[in-house]
């Protein structure tokens, strides 16, 4: 059986340095300057900030791996 969600995001914040950035008037800057690869809002914002902050996306969408940012492909 699977942690409850509550308890891995804990574990994500505390035990690995994970953070979960707020969005910027910067953040929705650079989405408008996205091109038109992906028509999911909650991507692109993704997308934007990871472009921003100088982070790195884990994915395995294709259309996000397409964008101007770091990623890790989630399936490999």
């Amino acid at each position: 059986m699977l942690d409850p969600v509550e308890d891995w995001v804990r574990r994500l914040e505390f035990e690995w340095g994970v953070r979960s950035p707020p969005i910027t008037f910067e953040h929705a800057t650079a989405l408008r300057a996205l091109p038109l690869l992906h028509n999911d809002p909650f991507d692109r914002i993704l997308v934007a900030q990871a472009q921003c902050e100088d982070l790195t996306v884990i994915t395995s969408d294709p259309a996000v791996m397409a964008c101007k940012v770091l990623y890790i492909n989630a399936s490999d």
